[in-house]
């Protein structure tokens, strides 16, 4: 048997397969490829055995052992489809990341750098620079700022309008207006700000900030750009720092927060009822009851993974996510070798004010996955977690680069052959943005 022989026939045999069980798309794709002919796969005929009679007695006498081989394929066991209202499935990975081109780059280490809603990108440095970039990629402006090194950087939009902010090492949080004129400049924490999200309200020229420092405050601030004041409205001590923060919405459009600390393993979700942060759940992130925590959580982000956006056409906050049925919390942790994945299914949130003297009640049935990835790392690690919505996954980066988790079949790989260390990383829409530790700063667009 010569091996074009085999190789001809190994390609019916395939095309076979996938024109039998409705591959399609699959099906288009390997005759292009092989340059096999249309009518080779036609399935009235049966001069070639199928595809499942060659490997069912290619096996026959060793099933259990080529059974063992198949679970190897992957770290984690076979795990049960969750409820279809989570909308997962699987990697698309007919989509390639194409690198975007980029005039004018940052020179210096990147220290954040954030989307906003319409894909225009922001991105802070070590040489006390602030680049703010159209959704084209064309530089808008760049800030040269002698406070101090900027932790936190990010566009505000509203309708059509346009603020920019900054957060010094200071704690300052700084806004600017669309010709980038200082607006107002406010001491929002007695250190770094690590978090800080906006919620815009009915009134055209106010919205909340919700924030957190390293001071371990979580604080509630009510900004009117109009005038330039800045009022605290509520001041939360934590008992130990916050590893991750999350702003959020009701279909009522109330903003929702969700955060977890250091040495708890629980995540807690707060409602603002009459400019006071209630605590209405909080969700376990083990089902130990008898142990407070036994990891801590690197990154988060929620996941909506709907094809039509819920959040309704007026909101003012088409940036945050709205919580209701099918949404997900995704959470990275600080296990080692190897980070570990834990899905949380994120409870409705209640419509009325809880009363003041309720204990706020602790979930431990809101699990849905807790995924072994390759993600490796050691306990100096800070994963970076954010959502692919093109793919419908999620992107890591640490300092052993940058990887893929597909959801639906618990997988994780590495995304790029090249391991560099991952200083910041960002997500938007078919965007994808990083900023590693040698400086560079790569741009992409998911493409098929």
């Amino acid at each position: 048997m010569t091996s074009a022989t085999v190789e001809n026939l190994s390609q019916v045999i395939v095309a076979k397969y996938l024109a039998k069980y409705g591959y399609d798309a699959a099906l288009s794709n390997f005759l292009k490829e092989s340059g096999l002919a249309r009518s080779a796969v036609d399935l009235n005929n049966d001069a070639f055995e199928e595809l499942e009679t060659i490997v069912g007695e290619r096996i026959e006498f060793n099933e259990s052992k080529m059974a063992a081989k198949l679970a190897d394929l992957s770290l984690n066991d076979s795990i049960p489809s969750l409820d279809p209202k989570f909308r997962l499935s699987p990697w698309d990975h007919t989509l390639k990341l194409v690198a975007a081109d980029m005039p004018e780059k940052p020179a210096s280490l990147v220290v954040d750098l954030a989307f906003s809603a319409s894909s225009e990108l922001s991105v802070s440095t070590v040489d006390r620079s602030v680049y703010f970039y159209e959704s084209d990629l064309n530089l808008k402006k760049k800030l040269k700022l002698t406070s101090g090194v900027v932790k936190r950087c990010g566009t505000i939009l509203r309708d059509k309008k346009s603020w920019f902010f900054v957060c010094g090492m200071n704690g300052a949080l700084t806004i600017f207006d669309e010709s980038f004129k200082t607006l107002l400049e406010h001491l929002l924490h007695s250190r770094i700000v690590k978090y800080i999200d906006f919620f815009h309200l009915e009134s055209e020229s106010k919205c909340y900030s919700f924030s957190c420092g390293l001071d371990n405050y979580v604080k509630v601030h009510l900004i009117d750009l109009k005038t330039s004041e800045t009022v605290l409205l509520d001041s939360q001590k934590l008992t130990t720092p916050c590893t991750s923060f999350q702003l959020a919405q009701t279909p009522d459009q109330r903003p929702v927060l969700l955060l977890t600390q250091q040495d708890h393993s629980q995540l807690m979700i707060y409602t603002l009822w009459d400019d006071v942060l209630v605590e209405t759940h909080k969700l376990a992130m083990n089902n130990a009851k008898f142990t407070s925590h036994s990891f801590n959580v690197q990154s988060s982000c929620l996941l909506d993974f709907k094809e039509t956006a819920s959040i309704p056409y007026n909101s003012l906050n088409p940036h945050l996510t709205v919580v209701e049925e099918g949404v997900m919390m995704a959470i990275a942790t600080s296990h080692t070798p190897y980070m570990r994945l834990i899905l949380l299914e994120i409870p409705g949130v209640p419509t009325s004010k809880p009363p003041s003297e309720s204990a706020t009640r602790i979930h431990y049935d809101k699990i849905l996955r807790n995924i072994a990835t390759v993600v490796p790392q050691d306990s100096f690690s800070q994963s970076i977690l954010k959502t692919c919505h093109s793919s419908k996954g999620l992107i890591v980066g640490n300092d052993s680069g940058v990887f893929a988790i597909d959801l639906a079949n618990s997988d994780s790989w590495s995304l790029f052959q090249q391991a560099r260390r991952v200083k910041a990383l960002d997500t938007s829409q078919n965007r994808l943005t990083i900023a590693y530790a040698d400086t560079g700063l790569d741009i992409f667009h998911w493409r098929q």
